[in-house]
């Protein structure tokens, strides 16, 4: 008799006891990023103060007699004599070799600022070249160059030349971080161009072997 007291006594417990079970919940976090270059190149304006990726040579003739137009600020006739001169002293004078169309040929603004940055304290050297296929035929020299010869006037071909670090054109050492290299860019056109519009792509990398 006292057991069934009992088991009737912890059956009104059972049903009277909420039941108690476990619950869990999940979430998923997903992250991700992409870990880039310890160096990065810019080309910026003349002042550094904004990126540029395209610059106008404008209307141009073998003779410098072109309505200057575009980002050009000087040009120069290339005269038989290997000289460069102002298309106003010029004629009758043997101008042959053609005209350069220059960008940054002032004396306070180069044309472009190449800029690097880099990490870890190290340095790099930055080399141009120009893609297969061009059709402008693209010069450079030192920034604020004088422009009244050619010395110091550089074809830039399809061959990688070297503008910063050991012997650049540019600049006789490798630029460390947030330093820049700066330069004058010219166009040549010369009698046997044909009419037309014409472009090149130039290619700047900067190269550091800390990395």
């Amino acid at each position: 008799m006292k057991n069934k007291k009992l088991w009737a006594f912890l059956s009104i417990l059972a049903l009277a006891t909420p039941a108690i079970a476990g619950t869990t919940a999940t979430g998923n976090l997903t992250l991700n990023g992409t870990v880039q270059n310890a160096i990065s190149l810019q080309i910026e304006n003349s002042t550094g103060t904004a990126a540029v990726s395209a610059l106008s040579f404008g209307n141009m003739n073998s003779v410098g007699a072109g309505s200057m137009s575009g980002d050009t600020d000087a040009v120069r006739l290339h005269k038989t004599d290997n000289s460069l001169v102002d298309p106003s002293s010029a004629f009758g004078s043997g101008f042959t070799n053609g005209a350069f169309y220059i960008i940054g040929s002032n004396t306070s603004n180069p044309a472009i600022k190449v800029r690097v940055r880099i990490t870890g304290g190290a340095d790099a050297d930055v080399r141009m070249k120009v893609n297969t296929g061009n059709t402008l035929n693209p010069y450079y020299a030192a920034p604020n160059n004088a422009w009244n010869s050619t010395t110091g006037v550089n074809a830039i071909t399809t061959t990688d030349i070297t503008i910063a670090g050991v012997s650049g054109t540019l600049s006789g050492s490798a630029l460390t971080n947030d330093q820049s290299v700066d330069m004058d860019l010219a166009a040549k056109v010369t009698d046997s161009d044909t009419p037309g519009a014409k472009t090149a792509t130039v290619v700047f990398t900067a190269e550091s072997n800390a990395f």
